[in-house]
């Protein structure tokens, strides 16, 4: 699929948002971790199995930066009806520092969505992967409207804007690059864990984000976070 011109927001945060979220009754998550002859879990479908074949080879080879690839599965009744990958930096990711983390690729079942699955397993990810240093990151297309309100109801902030660009060095390879960064609001205060909001952006291109250009925010409409006894979405 060419993914050419089209615009990516970068997310990213330290720890998890305060707001906490829970699975309804009926599901169940586990933490899942690639072995020799066990490329990706049991009963994923048939077309996302290559997602996982080729991060299966980065880290058979060692080719990510750490060893701390899997994904968080969800299963409604045994059914596994959600998953999302915990990749670390490889080559396609530049913006990323070594000890980093982004979350992705995710896949929802079309009968368990908007039940609050993506919301927590966000927050789980963050929660259980979390140590100094560390930043989360979730890459969205710009058009993907309900994964981007997913994304900003778990607390993370949106620090720039992007795109895939062509690899001279690596081709036919791409790497997903940063173009535009936001202007990050209180860019210096603290977040609970000591880690300033400036800081949250990668080594690459922390040093430029108080002179970039800023990026224009647009709330979604209509959009409220639901209260907190609700299950998340």
């Amino acid at each position: 699929m060419d993914r050419a011109g089209r615009v990516y927001l970068f997310y990213a945060t330290a720890e998890p948002g305060q707001q906490l979220w829970g699975l309804a009754s009926g599901y169940s998550m586990e933490f899942w971790t690639p072995k020799r002859l066990r490329i990706w879990p049991a009963g994923l479908p048939a077309g996302e199995r290559k997602h996982f074949a080729l991060r299966w080879v980065l880290h058979t080879l060692h080719l990510f930066s750490h060893r701390h690839y899997g994904a968080l599965i969800v299963r409604h009744r045994g059914k596994l009806v959600h998953y999302a990958g915990v990749r670390p930096k490889y080559w396609r990711f530049p913006f990323m520092a070594p000890a980093d983390i982004q979350i992705g690729d995710t896949w929802t079942d079309p009968e368990h969505r908007g039940k609050g699955i993506a919301r927590y397993v966000v927050q789980e990810i963050v929660k259980t992967f979390g140590m100094p240093g560390r930043r989360f990151w979730y890459v969205v297309e710009a058009t993907n409207t309900p994964s981007i309100k997913v994304t900003e109801s778990t607390g993370m902030t949106m620090v720039a804007k992007g795109g895939w660009t062509r690899s001279p060095n690596l081709w036919p390879s791409s790497s997903l690059s940063i173009h535009e960064l936001c202007a990050v609001p209180d860019a210096n205060s603290m977040t609970r864990n000591g880690t300033r909001l400036s800081e949250i952006a990668a080594p690459e291109f922390r040093a430029r984000l108080d002179n970039a250009r800023p990026v224009q925010r647009q709330p979604h409409e209509n959009h409220r976070p639901p209260p907190p006894s609700s299950v998340g979405s």
